[in-house]
């Protein structure tokens, strides 16, 4: 009977010392290039990271009016516009890219 207590007494005073603080890691990421203008000005391309997708605004008017958005790879941090028709996503945490016809 004596044996549970003193057993239960020992993990406690163990556990202060398991249960140190651990270094913080942040898994979070910045953008790099997270805006690109097509070359002929019509499209502007944004990395929405928090969303895993690139945001396409048509702003030949000079206005960005919505166009659509594409699902990418996960945590977008870079976009480029590769001509006119062509777009390179660059995705940080699932080591990819990912290229969109625009």
């Amino acid at each position: 009977m004596m044996r549970y207590p003193i057993a239960l007494a020992c993990c406690l005073n163990l556990s202060p010392g398991l249960a140190q603080d651990l270094p913080y890691v942040n898994f979070e990421n910045h953008p790099v290039h997270p805006l690109d203008i097509s070359a002929d000005g019509r499209w502007l391309a944004v990395a929405h990271t928090a969303d895993q997708r690139v945001q396409l605004f048509d702003i030949a008017s000079g206005l960005a009016t919505p166009a659509g958005s594409v699902v990418v790879g996960i945590d977008p941090v870079a976009v480029r516009f590769r001509g006119n028709g062509e777009l390179w996503v660059v995705n940080h945490i699932s080591d990819s890219i990912s290229i969109v016809d625009v």
